[in-house]
This record gives structure tokens, sequence and C-alpha cells, in this order.
């Protein structure tokens, strides 16, 4: 019997094109089904890494802005002093891990001040040291940024003295220009540790992710020691990594970070990948066919293989779909996708938490029931028009508004709406954040708020009060009813208001964004209290072309202005004043001294040089202006004597100046007057005149000691204002708790300690009738050095204090403290200062200071009956020739030099002191220098 008969061979034709149809049909629809799942997978993983990045970047923004516009930037760069700088980068470099250096280069690629940060320890970088960067890539870049623009770099590893630093550190660079009033003067950049961000992006549990840049080399790899294989010793391209079957079956995607295109590949970490299954189906078809040819069980058992492996996907993907919604249900933020009509299609755990309801009964619900009114009833209606508005108005913006919850009340909440297509079809996500922690976090501010030590006020831009706080009513005795009734303009003092309105106008016109000053307010009583205010303006958007409202904040400062009176008897004792010349303004600016040695008061003075220079002698006129424009073109210090007509009688003034800089243009001339008329009239009398001549060292002295106070308090205050700075930023940030306010306090308070032991020296410095008493040598050279190290570091130049040849910290205080002697310590201090300032003036007079001459060592060691202390520099010393007159009366080598310093300095040790002062040359390193050495008897 013939068994392929023609009726069995159709039947055998119609079952093999049956079979292979359904064959095709299952794997086409089981294709579609993977690589639909597998896009919206990676789709879903590009936005997330999008958000990060975008997250990133404007926390950076808002840094390096903060930075840039910070008052100790600009005093950086107009005064050299870089004390400031590096508090403010240490405070920004501890609160943020991911910093791994912060710099600043001038317009000409010059490194002028640069933190690195290794191993969380924090280090400047010394000055010969520091690196030119004008060649290299993203210098070129950022040199031309514009105002307030960030720029980053590329994404690289971290390069010192031109090799990678191993192990490889991932590294992005971004910059902001500093501006110093409009124009360009450096710029700041940040390299940002980027490893751990990087893996965070990249991390996957669906897919083995990999980052490849535009030659094919690895940046990020699963495996760590493939990352950036550009640069490991075997060199690996992704194409040397896959096969080609492998390559031809990745998932490519284009990224852009920080304006670079990269490539991320996506490869399905499972066993069974797309291709893997799709290449088993063709031979799981093959296998059915002939399987169906020959047997009718063997092609059941290779059919249920392919059922298996379907199963075994449709598990994959089952277990994906499970762990995202076990990520959705885990994050802390509710997640509420909804259809175009308004209709709830899925929620995540912490929606239903937010809102009260199980899942079932928001599932296939009006998203409207989560809106409370007035907008509830028109929800449909702004879903239907979504194209015509919320692009403008919401996608894509977070909006702080009310949720409504299922017993009815009201939950605050930020809200973040986002268009998304999945399977052809639009949807809309609701990410949103339950505020009510926050809420509760600003009731905690609000307790700081009210209880804080200093005034702060929020003002509207009409002046009107809108929120104070308790220390501000104290301040000015009204309660904060009776200030909302009120403006600023209404309790400021009628000579202040002028002022104060003028900066408030500055901040209108854009010029600045902040000020600070001294004004009066008058309280309730009417009664005059001064404070130090700080005006900070708020703007409603990041352009800063709607301004919302201003914080004030106030410190009462009567009390420090009685000490600024105190200083100002200390001139009119001394018979000195201060003045301040700002060159470019032509303002001039004169204390209560000079004002008093003029005749002048604040009425009656013109604040420019013009006006000045007639009250002086006309034959002294021509002397003055050839004397300032040699000091301009030459760099030398001001010392003059001239004469000033007074009420018609004639005024002998001695006066002292120096010149600072920016860049090599001069900015301020700064100095004091003496009037030395009773000087000039007694020279004739031989004791009047020794006298007098100690009274001129003493007073030269305290116009030494007003300069250092002037430079010691201008960092604390400066401390304090980046403080209060910085407890506004913590609010806005919700960093501000209990712990972050005893920071500040403890950090405050130290400020104001400081500036108080400040002032207590310099009273003792000034004592009069001073007896012979026992103290210690080493606390009195400290005492002069903590006075006195402004003026030197303001030059940087530094102080060594050696004790028997050691260090003074590695002695002990018991070693310390048996190094006394029973004399007058006003007078030794006023022989030390005079010692070491005249090796400051030695060493400034050199051509070319090299590093060694910029330290002054002062040595102390003691015998049986004689304590001896040395004041040693480098400077050159004096000549063979000159040795034996240094210290005569007005003997000098120096070009305003009075001769007189050196001649008191040895009438003090030997009358006042009962001891004696030396000279010697010495010679160190190929260096020749000067030691003066004080001999002090122990009794």
């Amino acid at each position: 019997m013939n068994i392929f008969n023609t009726k069995t061979k159709i039947i055998f034709v119609v079952s093999i094109t049956i079979s292979l149809f359904l064959y095709l049909f299952a794997y086409t629809q089981t294709k579609e089904i993977i690589e639909k799942s597998f896009s919206d997978l990676i789709v879903t993983k590009q936005d997330n890494i999008k958000f990060l990045v975008d997250e990133f970047d404007k926390s950076k923004f808002d840094l390096l802005n903060t930075l840039v516009n910070e008052k100790s930037m600009a005093s950086f760069f107009s005064s050299k002093n870089n004390t400031d700088i590096k508090n403010l980068f240490l405070t920004f470099a501890k609160s943020d891990k991911l910093i791994i250096q912060m710099r600043i280069l001038n317009l000409n690629g010059d490194e002028i001040i640069r933190l690195d940060s290794s191993n969380e320890v924090l280090s400047f970088k010394e000055e010969s040291l520091l690196q030119n960067k004008k060649h290299r890539e993203y210098f070129e870049k950022f040199i031309k940024l514009q105002k307030n623009e960030l720029g980053y770099s590329e994404l690289n590893l971290n390069i010192e003295n031109n090799e990678i630093e191993k192990p490889f550190k991932p590294t992005l660079r971004l910059a902001m220009p500093i501006y110093l009033n409009e124009e360009k003067k450096g710029i700041l950049i940040i390299n940002y540790s980027m490893e751990e961000f990087i893996k965070k992006l990249f991390i996957s549990s669906t897919f083995n992710m990999y980052m490849i840049d535009k030659d094919g080399y690895f940046i990020y790899h699963p495996n760590k020691k493939y990352s950036w294989s550009r640069f490991i010793e075997d060199k690996i391209t992704i194409k040397e990594y896959f096969s080609k079957t492998q390559l031809d079956n990745l998932i490519k995607k284009e990224l852009d970070l920080w304006g670079y295109t990269y490539k991320v590949i996506y490869e399905n970490n499972k066993s069974a990948t797309l291709s893997t299954f799709l290449l088993q189906g063709y031979y799981i078809g093959f296998i059915m066919i002939v399987a169906f040819l020959f047997l009718l069980a063997p092609f059941i058992y290779f059919a249920s293989l392919y059922i298996k492996k379907i199963a075994s996907l449709n598990n994959t993907l089952n277990d994906s779909k499970i762990k995202m919604e076990s990520i959705l249900n885990h994050t802390s933020d509710s997640i509420i996708l909804i259809d175009l009509k308004g209709i709830i299609k899925e929620v995540n755990l912490s929606a239903v938490n937010t809102f009260g309801y199980g899942r079932n009964e928001l599932v296939d619900k009006n998203i409207n029931i989560l809106v409370p009114e007035p907008h509830h009833s028109k929800h449909d209606e702004y879903v239907k028009n979504h194209d015509k508005n919320m692009h403008s108005k919401i996608i894509g913006i977070d909006r702080e508004l009310f949720g409504k919850h299922k017993d009815g009340t009201y939950v605050p909440i930020s809200l973040t709406v986002t268009k998304v297509k999945i399977s052809d079809a639009d949807y809309f996500i609701g990410t949103i954040k339950n505020l009510s922690s926050e809420v509760k976090t600003k009731r905690l501010f609000e307790n700081v708020f009210e209880s804080s030590a200093i005034g702060i006020a929020i003002v509207l831009p009409d002046g009107s009060f809108w929120k104070i706080n308790k220390k501000f009513a104290d301040i000015v005795e009204y309660t904060a009813d009776e200030l909302t009734k009120l403006t600023f303009q209404d309790i400021t003092y009628e000579e202040d208001l002028e002022k104060d309105l003028g900066m408030i106008d500055q901040i209108f016109k854009k010029n600045i964004d902040q000020y600070n000053i001294e004004k009066r307010y008058i309280t309730k009583s009417r009664r005059v209290v001064w404070v130090n205010l700080r005006v900070k303006a708020v703007y409603q958007d990041k352009d800063k072309e709607h301004l919302d409202y201003f914080i004030a904040t106030v410190e009462d400062i009567s009390e420090q202005l009685d000490t600024k009176t105190k200083l100002d008897e200390a001139e009119e004792i001394a018979h000195i004043g201060h003045w301040l010349w700002r060159i470019k303004e032509n303002n001039l600016i004169w204390s209560k001294g000079m004002l008093e040695l003029f005749g002048k008061t604040t009425e009656t003075f013109t604040h420019d040089y013009d006006s000045f220079i007639t009250t002086v002698h006309e034959d002294d006129r021509e002397s003055i202006n050839k004397n300032i424009e040699i000091v301009l073109s030459q760099r030398k210090e001001f010392d003059i004597e001239y004469r000033i007509v007074v009420d018609d009688k004639i005024k002998y003034i001695h006066a002292k100046g120096r010149v600072r800089y920016l860049e090599d243009e001069p900015i301020e001339f700064f100095g004091t007057c003496q009037d030395i008329t009773k000087l000039k009239t007694l020279q004739s009398e031989k004791k009047k005149r020794e006298m007098l001549l100690m009274e001129q060292s003493k007073l030269a002295s305290m116009g030494e000691m007003v300069g250092a106070i002037a430079h010691q308090w201008r960092q604390p205050l400066n401390s304090i204002g980046f403080i209060l700075q910085d407890m506004i930023s913590a609010y806005k940030h919700n960093e501000f708790n209990e712990e972050y306010l005893k920071d500040v306090k403890v950090e405050m308070m130290e400020q104001l300690n400081y500036m108080s032991e400040t002032i207590d020296e310099f009273r003792n410095y000034f004592k009069k009738d001073e007896p012979y008493k026992e103290f210690s040598v080493v606390d009195c050279v400290l005492d002069v050095n903590k006075l006195y190290r402004s003026q030197l570091s303001n030059h940087y130049l530094t102080l060594e204090l050696l004790v028997e040849g050691q260090k003074v910290e590695a002695l002990s205080k018991e070693e310390l403290d048996k190094i006394v002697v029973v004399s007058q310590m006003a007078q030794l201090k006023q022989v030390l200062i005079n010692c070491i300032s005249n090796a400051k003036d030695a060493i400034l007079e050199l051509d070319k200071i090299e590093a060694k001459q910029k330290n002054i060592v002062v040595e102390i060691s003691q015998n049986n009956k004689f304590v001896n202390i040395s004041i040693n520099d480098l400077a050159g010393g004096v000549s063979q020739e000159n040795i034996n007159r240094i210290f005569e009366p007005y003997f000098t080598t120096k070009n305003m030099g009075t001769g007189l310093g050196l001649y008191i300095c040895k009438t003090i040790c030997n009358q006042a002191l009962k001891g004696d002062v030396f000279y010697k040359s010495i010679e160190e390193d190929g260096f020749k220098g000067s030691s003066f050495t004080i001999s002090l008897p122990k009794s």
C-alpha cells in the first residue's frame, strides 16, 4: 500500500503550511512584544538619566552663582587679601564631599588660589606650585563665558602636572566667570568627582549598560577594570570587546551630557537575551517542522520546549515588571498615571498612603477626586485643553499646591507633571511630593526666626514690613503688628534715609542685589539706635526680572560705636587723625580726629582732594603735590611734614600714608596725620624735645595698631556677614535645624570675643604711668604678634618666635613662664613694634623679595642676669660705614625716614627698661641681614 498517495501528500503539505504559518505568526507577535517591552524600559531609563543630570546641574549652578557673587570674592580681587576667600572655599568644600578641587584662574590662565581635597583632607596649594592652564581645552572654553553663565568641561579624568592621576578619578569641571564692577576679573573652577554619579546613572537590574566615547572606547563599564579603556594599559574598544553578532543586537542610544554627545549601550543582562531567543526561535521552528514529518510525539516534545521558552521569557518580563513596581512602591514620592480624559490608570504605594485611598478606590476614577476647589470643578477642562495651555503653565514645572485627602483634609504637596507616550497612547505622569514634613520644618524655622539673636525683617518692594522677628521689634521698640502698618522709611533717621534709599535704587536698577550699611533707627520712644543693616534682594525667577521681597538683618551696634567713640577719644588725646582717599572717585574720608586737626566739621568738610589742598599753607602745596606724585608713580610710602592754616593760625602736620593698588592701578591712599606743632615749638629744649619724640613714637605705634585693629576686625565682620547669609541659604534648602543653630551661635560668639579681646589689648598697650611689675617676656612678644600680625600678613610677611632655639609651639607653658623680667611691658612692646616695623620696612624696600627674606625671626634666650630678645631679618643689613650711627637722632637711611625710631628704642631701653639694645650684622644661606638685640635685666 502506498501511504504517500496524493491525498496524503496534500494533507502533509497543508499541515506543513499551517505549522509554518502558526510558527511565523507566534514568532512575529512574540518578537514585537519583547521589543516593545525592552524599548519602553530603555525610554524610562533614558528619562531617569536626564532627570538626574538636570538635578545635578541645578544644584551646582546655585553653588557657583553664590560663590562668584560673594562679597569676599570682590574683596579678594580688590585688596589681594586671601583670608576671606580661603574661609569661603573651606566652608563650601566641607559641605560638598564631591568637590576635589576649587580654584580661581586669572584671565591669563594662571592659578591664583587653589584648594585640593584628598581623602577628606583640605589643603591650599603653595604659591610656587600653582600652574598655568592657558592652553588647556577647558580654559579656552571657560574664558568665553559671560556673567552668571555656567560652563562645563568634557567628562574626563583628573590630570595633575600633565599626567593622568591614578587611580582614575572621573572629573567634571564647572566654571563661572567672576566680575568686579561689571569687569571680568577671573574664573572660578570647581572639579567634581563623578565616579559615584556616573555609576548611579548607569546602574540597572534589567540591563548591562555601557557608556562609550566618540572613538568607541569605554567610559563606563559594569566591570570597573574596563572603564576609561582609552587610558588603561591594554586599550580596548567596543568593537574589540563584543563579537560582530553581539554588536548587531545591542541597543544603542545617544546621550547628551553637558554639551558633549556620548553613546549608551543597552544589553539585557539575563541569560536569554533578545537575540538569543529569536535565534532559538528559528531552530525550534525548523525542528517542529521536521518532527511533524517524522513523528507526532517528538513534535509535541519540542513544541513543549518552545512553550517553556515563551514562559521563561514571560517570567523575565514579569520579573522586570515586579521590580519596576517594587521601585515605584518604595520611592518616597507619589506617582500617578492618568490618560487624556483624566482617568487614573496606575498609582504607587506612596500615593495610596498620601491620599488615604485604597488602590482599587483610585484606579479607573477621575483624578479630580484628589483636587480641591477651586480647581476641582475645572480640572476636566484643564486636561481637555492641555495642548493649549498646559505645556506653557504645567508640563515640567514644579508647583506647590494642595491635594485632597480621603477624609476631606488638604495635604500640602509639590506637583510635577510630565507627558509620556506608552503603547502609542498619550498619558500624564504626576510626581507628587508630600510637603507636610516641610511645613513642620518651616514651623521650626519660624521658632528659630523668632528667637534669633539678630533682628530679621522681610520687607516688600514698597518698603512695608511683611514679617518681623522679636529681636527686630525689640531693637526699634515696636510690636510686630505695629511695624506691619509702617514702612522702613517711617522709622529711619532722617539724615540716613537718603543713603538707604540710594542703595535700594541701585537694586531696582539691577546694579547690585545686596548691600551693607550702618544707619540709625528712631525707636517708638524716640530714642536713636545705631544698627548694622544688611539687605538682600530675593527674586521670583532665576533671571531676576521680578523682585519679590527684601531680607533685612540688623544688629544693634550702639555698644560697638561706643567703642569707636573711645578710639576717637584716643585720637583726640594723641592729636592724630586718620584719612582715606578713594583716588578714582576722588572721595576723601576723614576721621573725627582729622576733622578736629583741620578745624572742620561734618557739615563744612568737602570730600575731595581740591578742598583739602586749600587748607595747606600755600608755600607747602607744591611740595605735597610732588610728593604724592612720587608715591603714586614709584609705589613709595607717603611721609611728609607740612603746614596748615586753621583760624589764621599755623599748625605743623606730620603725615604718613600708603597706597593700595588693584593690579597696577592705584585705588586707595590711606594714612595718618599728626599735629606736631608743639614738637616744632619745643625743639630748642632738649629735655622737652626728647619727651615729645617719645610721644611721637608712641603715637606712630598707635597709628600702626589702629591699622592693625582695622585689619583684624574686617575678617570677623565678614565672617559674621557670611554666617547670616548662610542661615538664609540653609533655611531655603531645609538644612536649618537645632544642631546647625548651635554651631552658628558658637561661631558668631568666637568672632565677637575675638574683636573684644583686640580692643582690650589696644587699651592695655596705651596705659599711662605704667608701674614696674613682673611679666612673661614670651607673652609680651605674643601680644605684639597678635596685634601686629595683620600688618605683616598684608604684605605676605611672617613672624617666627623661637625660645632657646626651639619653636614656641614645642615648649610647655611651664617652660615658657620661667622667662620673666620686672619691667614696664608697654614700653617693651613699643620697642618691639619699632624693631619689627623697621625689619618690615627694610624687607619691603628690597627690589626683589625671596621667600627666605619674607620671615622675621624673634629669638628669646636668657642667662643668670639678663633676658635677651633678638629681632632678625635678612633684608641686606646696615652698611659698615653707618653701623656706628644708627642710634643717633635724625640719622636715617630711608628715603622718607625721620631717624627717630632707633634713637627712641635706645632711649626707652636705657631709661625706662634699665637695659640696652645692640645691633650686629648676620648672614644666613647667602643672605645678609640685621639683628637688634634687646637686653633686659631680670630684676
